[in-house]
């Protein structure tokens, strides 16, 4: 009898760590972490840069067609971290970092993570210089 509640006794301890300890493992964040901040790097996009790792002044002309036809655009910072970049909802922050799209720049904004995925909410960007006109869809796109 003492063995058998001793095995219960255990089985419940066992049960009660899973249970405490899982939902950090298992469960996604409640609520994203944000905090303000300010950033330097280029103005990538996602779609090339994940594909086929394009980026820098050769790519410039891309960029700024697949960011016009609405792909996603990332801000690569020069330590190599990649982080989404999402538009407000209120205000240009986005559209101006899209016409910046292959540029090196300053960003200012909020910084949100969540489930492992980082995206910066874009307050402000300025960029080194004008952006060239975007291609045309007949020059290629990659």
């Amino acid at each position: 009898m003492k063995r058998m509640a001793f095995v219960v006794a255990l089985a419940l301890a066992a049960l009660g760590l899973i249970l405490i300890t899982a939902p950090k493992y298992v469960a996604p964040t409640a609520q994203a972490q944000e905090k303000e901040g300010a950033w330097k790097g280029e103005v990538v996009d996602l779609s090339c840069y994940l594909t086929a790792g394009k980026k820098g002044e050769g790519h410039k002309k891309c960029a700024l067609m697949c960011a016009e036809m609405g792909q996603p655009v990332g801000l690569l910072t020069a330590d190599g971290k990649l982080f989404l970049l999402i538009g407000p909802h209120e205000g240009t922050g986005l559209d101006d970092a899209k016409k910046l799209a292959g540029s090196q720049v300053d960003l200012k904004g909020k910084i949100f993570e969540r489930d492992g995925l980082r995206a910066i909410e874009v307050a402000s960007v300025t960029g080194q210089g004008k952006a060239p006109e975007p291609r045309k869809p007949s020059e290629g796109s990659r």
